[in-house]
């Protein structure tokens, strides 16, 4: 597993779990932005795994939504395991769900 200063990064026989560090606002969006950069052009299917977020705000949401339609342009698997209340309500509040590709449920959202 690699790490920056801004997430880890796993990588599995099938995908690359990407996991931010926990609090994903403004203040951090510069280093994860560097971090995810990195990633952009990575051929194996990605998961950003959010489930430990404890904070997020719009900086952070539009970040995941610029790297997620990123990677989606250039035909590049990108999905989101957010089976976390902070994301949900984040993302419900936002009304960026649907951009995301995140459907709200009490099970892992795809």
């Amino acid at each position: 597993m690699a790490t920056s200063n801004a997430l880890s990064v796993e990588r599995g026989a099938r995908d690359v779990r990407v996991r931010p560090d926990p609090e994903l606002t403004a203040v951090q969006a510069s280093a994860l932005r560097g971090a995810l950069d990195e990633l952009l052009a990575e051929p194996a299917p990605m998961v950003l795994d959010l489930r430990a977020l404890e904070r997020v705000d719009a900086c952070g949401l539009q970040l995941l939504l610029a790297f997620a339609t990123a990677r989606r342009a250039r035909g590049l698997v990108c999905s989101f395991d957010a089976a976390n209340d902070v994301v949900r309500d984040a993302v419900s509040v936002s009304g960026l769900g649907q951009h995301l590709g995140l459907v709200l449920s009490e099970q892992a959202i795809a």
